[in-house]
């Protein structure tokens, strides 16, 4: 196998891809600790012990790189949900546990995320209008889907009528919260538990329709 080759200071030389990581781990940790209006170029390439010149060669500056925590950050939540359409909800469909694997599988990926996620729950995206556009056009879609999928759920039997587009902002917002305090260690219970009690709590009407 070929080694890799060594700076002068004996570490082992990164690639381009490695650089571009390192770069991003070290923008979030000093995000998180200092704020992204806070932070600095400079506060993130000495987190790195990277010179200035090799984070302009990735980035702009700390908006763009900000930019691309986000985007990466909902193109891995989407990945995840790309099989979650209104379709998956028929007739015969068990709500409470189709919603336990919704949610299930959202935990996992925050769990895996959890630096990224946390950034963007707590910090917000007031960096720069476009951030902040993509960003809310994420929760608007995934709100979007979750009044399409109340209401098909309804016309199926499989819940008693209620005000779907208040019922869909009530449920993301809330469960964000939730999410938020996990991440931030305000609550203590493990991710499995927090799933069964939040799924509980939005969807004992679920089992007694019919």
């Amino acid at each position: 196998m070929k080694s890799k080759t060594v700076t002068r200071r004996g570490r082992p030389k990164m690639d381009v891809k490695e650089r571009r990581q390192k770069i991003i781990e070290s923008a979030r940790a000093v995000f998180l600790e200092k704020g992204p209006l806070n932070t600095r170029v400079e506060d993130i390439v000495a987190k790195g012990h990277m010179s200035k010149a090799v984070f302009y060669e990735f980035f702009s500056g700390k908006e763009e790189l900000f930019a691309c925590i986000v985007s990466e950050f909902f193109q891995r939540l989407k990945d995840s949900f790309n099989y979650f359409t209104e379709d998956t909800v028929g007739p015969e469909t068990d709500l409470f546990e189709f919603f336990h694997g919704r949610a299930t599988l959202l935990s996992e990926q925050l769990v895996e995320d959890r630096e990224s996620a946390l950034l963007i729950l707590q910090s917000g995206y007031s960096m720069a209008p476009h951030i902040q556009e993509e960003v809310e056009g994420y929760f608007r879609d995934l709100r979007f889907l979750m009044e399409k999928l109340l209401n098909k759920a309804i016309n199926f039997n499989l819940l008693m009528p209620l005000n779907t587009h208040l019922a869909s902002y009530c449920i993301l917002g809330s469960i964000e919260r939730v999410y938020l305090g996990f991440l931030k260690g305000e609550i203590q219970d493990p991710p499995d538990k927090i799933v069964s009690d939040v799924v509980a709590l939005y969807f004992p009407f679920a089992l007694t329709a019919g």
